[in-house]
């Protein structure tokens, strides 16, 4: 591709056009002090409109270039002929084979190409290129993700929210997404704790027939969010329990009383174990003795302990 290399002044520039800009979050900041220190190595790729340039990779360089009071600098200029796509897909793969792109530029990157493509044309050729396997289920899950509210990309950039719990919090309205975010936020769920807090939501809305809002504003609910005296383990373990009860409070109870009764055979060094998820009236004990005597001691108290519970 033809170009050439121009000294540009900065108020030659349209910093309000964003057409190419896929950088999540703003770059400038970060590369102030590099400027600052060296000035701007890589130039910035510019087209010339009719009457200002736009810009097509290298916004941040500009900015933080700005911000320090440079009036002019070094850019490739592009013919002004040059069409969209070619300037969409010349700032994308500036950015993949520098410093790469995040989740959610790839999935601003690839709502611009939607512009310019059909969908069959971006899964085969844009989704291999931005590391993705060529399947409609990435195309779905990045239009997802940049659509996402503010604090769920962050979330995500900062590796916080698991990119596959994301489709389900589209499952909620925008006024639940923003609640489970704000939660995500304050308690690091693991990726898989996540996707099932989403799956129990989605199951006891239905079940109650609430939403989201109503289920997550209960009294119960936002005590155990706001109790100081629990670590962040703690809080995770008591949400949980709590839905959980909500949906299964028969099973919650059975879970409850052999809680109890497991902890006082322990006391009496003796352990039980149910069936797997409780399924079935099937218990094991299991203890230690050394002869026949201390084996009918231990017997009598694992009796006493049983008639507590019957």
């Amino acid at each position: 591709m033809s170009s050439e290399f121009s000294l540009i002044e900065l108020t030659q520039i349209d910093f309000e056009d964003r057409t190419f800009c896929v950088s999540y979050p703003e770059r400038a900041e970060l590369l102030k002090e590099s400027i600052d220190l060296v000035g701007i190595i890589h130039p910035p790729v510019l087209r010339p409109k009719s009457t200002a340039f736009q810009i097509i990779s290298g916004r941040g360089r500009l900015i933080a270039a700005k911000t320090l009071g440079i009036k002019k600098t070094f850019c490739r200029i592009l013919p002004g002929w040059t069409d969209d796509l070619t300037c969409l897909s010349l700032c994308c793969e500036e950015n993949i084979t520098s410093r790469g792109l995040n989740l959610v530029e790839k999935a601003q990157a690839v709502e611009k190409f939607r512009g310019y493509l059909s969908d069959k044309e971006v899964i085969e050729k844009v989704l291999p290129r931005l590391g993705f396997p060529a399947h409609h289920y990435h195309l779905e899950l990045l239009e997802k993700i940049a659509f996402l509210e503010e604090e769920g990309k962050k979330l995500l950039v900062e590796e916080r929210l698991n990119p596959k719990a994301v489709l389900k919090l589209f499952s909620f309205d925008e006024k639940g997404r923003r609640k489970i975010l704000a939660i995500f936020r304050e308690i690091p769920f693991s990726s898989s704790r996540q996707r099932i807090f989403l799956e129990m939501l989605e199951d006891l809305s239905r079940k109650e027939k609430k939403s989201v809002v109503e289920i997550l504003e209960d009294r119960t609910f936002q005590a155990l969010l706001a109790d100081q005296d629990l670590s962040p383990q703690q809080k995770t373990e008591a949400l949980f329990a709590f839905l959980h009860k909500l949906l299964n409070p028969r099973i919650w109870e059975r879970e409850e009383r052999f809680k109890k009764l497991a902890a006082r055979l322990r006391e009496v060094g003796v352990k039980i174990s149910p069936s797997p998820g409780f399924e079935k009236d099937e218990y094991s004990l299991t203890f230690s003795f050394k002869n026949p005597d201390e084996l009918e001691q231990k017997w009598e108290k694992i009796k006493t302990i049983l008639n507590e519970f019957t």
